[in-house]
């Protein structure tokens, strides 16, 4: 299963990359960066060499910081606790406690060191946590 999702995300990485016409002038390290050291799908802004990426607030920071913390509150904390009387809460509590982690904190922290160099790697999440649907979720945020 894994070997599937990291094959079909890496098919679709390069093809963002192939398609994007700023692929053609884009650095070499840059290149790479996008394609290895960030998550997100968007090669047209991270690669556009106009540095147009929004400076990040000390807020963002600490808001993504408190996101992983929360994160691993819920796994090395909250899910241990949980364990023994409600293995299946566990699962779920240490779960979620993951996609906080590496979606909602460690994921914007890499947007945020990117965008501190100058390069526009807008967040792949846009608070999903306000979501009032599924639609919603995929589609606003």
């Amino acid at each position: 299963m894994w070997a599937l999702a990291f094959s079909i995300y890496a098919g679709l990485k390069w093809m963002t990359f192939a398609d994007c016409s700023a692929s053609w002038h884009a650095s070499l390290g840059r290149s790479l960066g996008y394609l290895l050291l960030w998550p997100g799908m968007d090669a047209e802004a991270f690669l556009e060499t106009a540095g147009t990426g929004k400076r990040p607030r000390t807020s963002e920071w600490l808001s993504a910081a408190a996101k992983s913390g929360i994160g691993f509150a819920m796994v090395f904390c909250a899910a241990p606790l949980a364990q023994p009387e409600y293995p299946l809460v566990a699962g779920w509590i240490g779960l979620v406690g993951l996609v906080f982690i590496l979606h909602f904190g460690l994921f914007h922290l890499l947007s945020l060191c990117w965008r501190r160099t100058g390069i526009n790697a807008t967040p792949i999440m846009n608070a999903p946590i306000l979501a009032t649907s599924l639609s919603g979720l995929w589609g606003q945020r």
